[in-house]
């Protein structure tokens, strides 16, 4: 961190007596007579030295005739003077002479010269002469310049000057100031006082180049220390110049024109006032807008010029003189200047008003922090409130709810309410039972009730807080909730504990004393996380390390240590609590302490108490006779009077000695005699004393948040577990980073010590976690665990918080008529009401200065991830809008300053791609919630015109980033229309990339804008039914396709309509409803009589062929998809799913009639067209058939290994059906291979799948396929039952054909059938069966009469069965092969 230098040095030449001095109000420069606005408030910040001292003599110069001073600055002084030789005579000219009371001076005067020389007239004054007086002093004589100087122009104008005044004064200084750095000479000592300016502006002249040195390092000073390390004017001086770097270059002078060029525009510059505030103005605070600070118009394409001066980072402003010439000559300038539109004008959704300029007020140039309309003076937060009734006075409760972070918010008649909030690190509803406890131990009160509520907090000028809320008036009126237990829970304070939390609790207050109201009745897994709290996922391994640590520890004698660190919400607590539940089991004759050291501001515990009490068994209080002798015991040979007395004291037994009172103790007055004597006696006996503790039984003691822990704790546990002392002793601290950094060598001297970082889980233990989390959700699309895991890093604690707020929100819904559950996957962005994730927010951002605050607010409204460049944009239009309302000084830091601060405070990450972003990604959801809804609504405007008018690539970012944030934004900012135009795009192109999770979020977003009706609101339906049946959910996609259907019906298009039929026909058709789909394509072919577009033809082609095959009518199906497949190949692009879908059902239907080659060339062609797509709905489809294909083929492995891949890819897509097909076909496949045992799983897999969206009944399919494998089995009695049930309890046949067939061969062999029955079963199989369907039909037959025990008969139909299977693709050959055997042996 750079030291701040000294106040700057000052070297002006300015005239005598023309002191630079400002208003003290507003700013501007002002003469002797005063601010004409504010009266003779004089503030001298600008002035030169003006020395009071009596008039010296004037000096003589040879040649020269001195007549009068012009002006004295910190290292020299200007003399005007006429020229009295040859061949100037009569010529007036300026003298310059060194001061010689100022060290240094003489070469600064010599560093001018060289650098005068270089850069020449008429940039600079021509040198004429130079010489030195007799005392030894050096002078330069130059051309003395009539004109006035830029600083006495401005005081004379009395303010601000025109643009075009402005910027031609600009260009003429940039003239000479691009001779500057021509000659790679860097000023640094720009300002209006060393400029002179002709009227009309046309020419600038450079003066006081006595700072001025080559780029790059500057060499090192030769003035004395004193003279301060920063040189220039503070007021002009670029933020690198404030931080005394030494390497500058001509970007500094750019800064300072920079300010210049604003106070001409605006009257004062950007930072005025005390130099401290000045200085930290450039170096981290934004200047206020021009346009407010000036009260007039601006060209905004000039204030974006002035800005990019001003930029704190030298690389962000113009490289030189020259470049920023460039720039403002591009600008159109007349005399009035052509001023943007007002964002206050009533075109302007965001204010309304009259837009009038506000005046500038010094605290937001002086760059003071936010105004007390900041958002963290007055805000909504959520406290754990403590409601009871008691006789104790008011002040006396305060005594006692204060110390331990409490506030009183309501004291009448007796009823009280106290607040508890996030200022601990401890939860607040924990904080308030523990506080309950002790009011109830103390008779304070009864029964406390504890509930959450939102409440008001106000900052008094004081820093004291205010806390109101309209809870208190109801539950003022109310009585308590009625319970025999002394602390109730309400549901929303239970709901931020765990179960673990509350045995926790209950343990420590007893098992009736804690208590949940209004919890009657059956949990719904919907909405509840469920009391047994979340898995440990991810922390297995780490788990088993500590506890066979420990079990060696206690075992083998070596005292041990173990640290864990990690940040908050990175599960220690969790860890620690199964820790502590598995010692107990692993050392079962050992003792586990189990101790959390409280955080100071908490109060009620010592955690050297709690260790001493715990470990060595000594209570809270003792009779006072029997103290010594516990003590002795527990110390044995390391007793001492002082090692007794310290014991003593820490466990609260007695106090320090007063006077000469005696005490039990005598060894308190040597401990007290002696500085630090105490903790060093107290480390040694309590270390001891656990020490022979542990000799006698083995201990654990394990300390969560150590960094709360006193240095006494730390002490005796580092003691006990020495490696010389060999005592099984087992010590695991958990704490946060702090405790690392804080105690790095701690316990390094045990006779083992492990240190373990807990970070965020990794992806994979976080995606199962989260579904862990979810259940009883299943089959949960990978895209949707991703989204929830990228949205929390991972932390532990923001995702169990953040899934427990979703599931309160009703993510996880009933399939409609089923017991199954889903998740509502296009509302994972919700963004729930989260205490537990509030609390912690604010903790982090409360840790800020206001200033960073505000820009911690702005940049979470803002988004996720950020770049400065946009934070830098987009502040520059949020302050368009605040100067309407005088809000701008909400955010006084400059936009990159702000974030590098949060950056550096932790607050914010780097991310890829230059992107920043928040460390917990809910944390900035909840600080931006807590953004006031006027202002973040400015903001949300203001960041959808950004990203409207942020041009695309190659200039501006890829648009798979503008347009989410232009979506976003514009929702929130009430600009419908563009939100949902951008979400619609987003939506569409999500869809062309197959990722459906996101694109059915993104048109239901498009949807929630009711922007729109008729066929574009239809258009939007429509995609999002498309989207939900490929997720799984199937009833949404009717419904939406219903919607869709009726604005297509109102707009009359017809087409549109036969469209969504088909959409809707191909919806059923993954539910199963085969006839409901045949019906929709039948709807759909009619109303298109004739007019179907190529498309549509194909299209419904698909849907005739789909209809065939689904009911067995296998040689029209072939032909109307093989056409569909040509007719939709041709389409190309357009065509790309029709054509995917036609092939991989020509693959299935070709292969069943043994056109294998036929088969795989479709399946290949399928799959290589949804590799290219990325299309992984129609990829698993196509995989399926494929692996089906690999075992007729007699490639096992490979038809398993394709049919698992098919299970993986529709649990990653959450679609049950085709999950539930992959389980089918391998456990049918499998079943057939007569690997029953394999095949099991798979089968009661389907059927448990079929249950989840379609209620108690699996598919017909599923349940003829287990009655299938139990007639194989010979459990002819089952198979009979599962039968019927296939038939719905009727002797109706089965809707599709292939399936009657099958479930007649059940029937047929379970009775025994006659020959004319079994004939008349086989010719239906010939024409309906689905390949090998129709040789498990005759050995059904052959295997009916085998177990009756006709031979023959059974011999016969099995060699037929044999013959067919040579014929017929199938994989059932061998167990043909084999019944044969046995038929034939018999």
């Amino acid at each position: 961190m750079t030291t701040p230098p000294p106040p700057p040095e000052h070297d002006a030449a300015v005239r005598q007596g023309r002191k630079g001095s400002r208003c003290a109000s507003c700013g501007r420069r002002v003469g002797a007579s005063g601010c004409s606005e504010h009266g003779r408030s004089l503030e001298g910040d600008t002035a030169p030295e003006i020395s009071s001292e009596p008039e010296a003599p004037l000096p003589a110069f040879r040649g020269y005739r001195t007549e009068r001073m012009l002006g004295r600055g910190g290292f020299g002084m200007v003399y005007a003077a006429v020229s009295t030789a040859p061949p100037n005579v009569g010529r007036r000219v300026a003298i310059k002479l060194a001061r010689d009371d100022r060290a240094g001076a003489a070469q600064r005067l010599a560093h001018e010269l060289v650098a005068l020389r270089l850069v020449g007239q008429p940039h600079v004054p021509e040198v004429l002469d130079a010489g030195v007086l007799a005392s030894g002093s050096p002078y330069i004589v130059m051309e003395l310049v009539e004109a006035r100087t830029l600083a006495e122009i401005l005081v004379a104008r009395g303010g601000a000057l025109p643009p075009a005044e402005a910027c031609a004064i600009t260009r003429a200084l940039l003239t000479s100031l691009r001779a500057v750095h021509d000659e790679g000479l860097v000023h640094r000592d720009i300002k209006p006082e060393n400029i002179l300016v002709t009227e009309p502006p046309g020419r600038a002249t450079v003066l006081d180049l006595g700072l001025a040195r080559r780029e790059g390092v500057m060499p090192a000073r030769t003035t004395p220390p004193e003279e301060g390390a920063m040189v220039g004017t503070i007021e002009y001086m670029a933020p690198e110049q404030c931080e005394g770097r030494a390497e500058l270059d001509a970007r500094a002078d750019v800064y300072a024109v920079g300010v210049i060029l604003y106070e001409m525009l605006a009257g004062p510059p950007p930072f005025w006032g005390p130099p401290a505030a000045v200085r930290e103005g450039h170096l981290s605070r934004r200047p206020a807008r021009l346009e407010r600070a000036a009260g007039a118009p601006i060209p905004t394409a000039l204030e974006d010029i002035v800005l990019r001066c001003l930029e704190k980072d030298p690389a962000a402003r113009y490289t030189n003189a020259r470049e920023l010439d460039e720039a403002l000559a591009a600008i159109p300038l007349g005399t009035e200047p052509e001023a943007g539109k007002a964002p206050g004008s009533p075109g302007d959704p965001a204010t309304k008003g009259s837009g009038k300029p506000q005046a500038v007020d010094r605290a937001s140039s002086a760059g003071a922090g936010p105004r007390s309309s900041d958002a963290s003076a007055s805000e909504r937060r959520t406290v754990a409130l403590l409601h009871f009734t008691s006789q104790l006075d008011p002040i006396a409760l305060q005594g006692r709810i204060e110390p331990i972070g409490g506030h009183v918010m309501r004291a009448s008649s007796g009823r009280y309410a106290v607040a508890f909030g996030h200022e601990a690190d401890e939860n607040p509803v924990r904080l308030a039972i523990r506080a309950a406890q002790d009011l109830v131990a103390r008779g304070i009160c009864e029964r406390v009730w504890i509930d959450l509520a939102n409440v008001s907090v106000t900052t008094r000028p004081d820093g004291s807080k205010r806390l109101l809320s309209p809870h208190l008036a109801r539950i003022g009126q109310a009585p308590l909730p009625a319970s025999t237990a002394p602390i109730l829970l309400s549901p929303a304070a239970r709901g931020v504990l765990t179960e673990a939390d509350l045995s926790e609790l209950l343990s420590l207050f007893g098992a009736k004393a804690v208590e949940e109201s209004e919890l009657s009745g059956a949990e719904d897994p919907t909405t509840r996380l469920g009391h047994v709290g979340p898995p440990l996922v991810g922390r297995d391994d780490l788990l088993e390390t500590l506890a066979l640590a420990a079990l060696r520890s206690v075992r083998e004698g070596v005292p041990s240590v173990a640290v864990i660190v990690g940040d908050p919400g990175h599960g220690k607590s969790h860890l620690r609590r199964l820790l502590v539940e598995r010692m107990r089991t692993l050392v079962p004759l050992g003792a586990v302490v189990d101790l959390r050291a409280p955080e100071p501001i908490v109060g009620g515990g010592d955690s050297v108490r709690d260790l001493l009490s715990a470990a060595l068994g000594l209570p809270a209080s003792m009779p006072a006779e029997g103290r010594k002798a516990a003590l002795r015991e527990r110390l044995g040979p390391a007793s001492s009077p002082e090692a007794e007395a310290a014991l003593a004291l820490a466990l609260g037994w007695v106090g320090p000695p007063r006077g000469d009172e005696t005490t039990d103790f005598p060894g308190l007055r040597a401990l007290e005699a002696a500085p630090f004597a105490l903790g060093a006696t107290l480390r040694v006996a309590g270390g001891e004393a656990l020490r022979r503790r542990a000799e006698r039984t083995p201990l654990c003691v394990v300390l969560d948040d150590a960094q709360f822990a006193d240095e006494a704790t730390l002490g005796i546990l580092e003691h006990a577990t020495l490696a010389e002392a060999r005592a099984p002793i087992f010590v695991c601290a958990l704490g946060r980073p702090v405790f690392k950094e804080n105690h790095p060598s701690w316990a390094e001297r045990a006779a083992h010590r492990d240190v373990f970082d807990l970070g965020p889980l990794d992806p994979q233990s976080a995606a199962s976690l989260v579904r862990a989390l979810l259940a009883p959700a299943e089959n949960v699309p990978e895209l949707a665990v991703r989204r929830l895991v990228e949205r929390t890093q991972g932390i532990p604690l923001l995702l169990v918080e953040l899934v427990r707020g979703l599931k309160g929100a009703g993510i996880v819904r009933r399939h409609e008529g089923g017991r199954g559950f889903y998740v509502a996957t296009d509302e994972l962005d919700r963004v729930p009401d989260l205490p537990l994730i509030e609390w912690l927010a604010h903790r982090e951002i409360d840790a800020l200065s206001p200033a960073e605050r505000a820009h911690a607010r702005l940049v979470a409204t803002v988004g996720a991830e950020v770049t400065p460049e946009e934070i830098s944009g987009i502040l520059r239009g949020i302050l368009r809008r605040l100067d309407q309302s005088g809000e701008s000084s909400e955010f006084p830091l400059d936009a990159r300053i702000g974030i590098e601060r949060l950056l550096n405070t932790g607050v914010l990450r780097r991310q890829r791609h230059g992107r920043v972003g928040f460390r917990h990604a809910l944390v900035r959801e909840t600080i931006a919630r807590g953004v006031p809804e006027a202002l973040r609504r400015k903001i949300h405007l203001t960041c959808a015109e950004y990203y409207r008018d942020t041009p695309g690539p190659p200039e501006g970012p890829p648009e798979e980033q503008r347009l989410p944030q232009l979506a976003y934004h514009a929702a929130r900012a009430g600009l419908c229309d563009v939100a949902e135009t951008a979400y619609m795009a987003l939506a569409e192109a999500a869809r062309a990339r197959h990722t459906y999770v996101d694109a059915e979020r993104f048109y239901t977003l498009a949807l929630e804008q009711q922007a729109s009706t008729g066929t574009r609101r239809g258009g939007a339906y429509r995609g999002r039914g498309l989207m939900r049946y490929r997720v799984g959910r199937y009833h949404d996609a009717l419904a939406d396709f219903a919607e869709a259907r009726a604005a297509a019906s109102a707009a009359g298009d017809a087409m549109e309509i036969v469209e969504i039929l088909l959409d809707e026909a191909t919806a059923l058709d993954w539910m199963g409803e085969h006839a409901a789909s045949r019906d929709k394509v039948h709807e759909a072919q009619a109303l298109v009589a004739g007019r179907a577009t190529p498309l549509l033809s194909a299209r419904i082609l698909l849907g005739i062929g789909r209809s065939h095959y689904r009911f067995s009518l296998k040689e029209e199906a072939l032909d109307a998809l093989t056409r569909a497949a040509t007719e939709a190949a041709a389409l190309g692009e357009a065509g790309y799913e029709t054509q995917v879908i036609a092939l991989l059902m020509l693959g299935y239907l070709e292969q069943g009639i043994g056109r294998h080659a036929e088969a795989e060339r479709a399946l290949d062609r399928a799959v290589t067209l949804c590799d290219t797509h990325g299309d992984a709905l129609h990829l698993a489809a196509s995989i399926n058939t494929r692996g089906v294909l690999r075992g007729f083929q007699g490639e096992r492995q490979r038809m398993i290994s394709d049919l698992e891949r098919v299970i993986s890819l529709g649990r990653e897509l959450g679609q049950d059906y085709i999950e539930w097909t992959g389980h089918f076909n391998l456990g049918e496949c499998l079943y057939l291979m007569a690997e029953l045992e394999a095949a099991e799983p798979h089968v009661a897999q389907a059927r448990a799948i079929d249950e989840r969206p379609m209620g108690g009944e699996p598919r017909t399919a599923s349940i003829l396929l287990q009655a299938r494998m139990l007639l194989y089995r010979g459990d002819i009695e089952n198979a009979r039952a599962l039968a019927a049930r296939a038939r719905g309890g009727t002797s109706a046949p089965l809707t599709v054909p292939s399936d009657d067939v099958l479930c007649s061969m059940i029937e047929l062999a379970a009775e025994d059938a006659g020959e004319e029955a079994w004939e008349a079963l086989e010719a239906r199989s010939e024409r309906y069966s689905i390949g090998q369907e129709r040789i498990e039909v005759v050995e059904a037959r052959g295997l009916s009469a085998l177990r009756r025990g006709r031979w023959r008969e059974a011999a016969r139909h099995l060699e037929r069965a044999l013959a067919l299977s040579r014929q017929i693709p199938n994989v059932i050959g061998k167990r043909l092969a084999r019944h044969l055997a046995e038929a034939m042996r018999d």
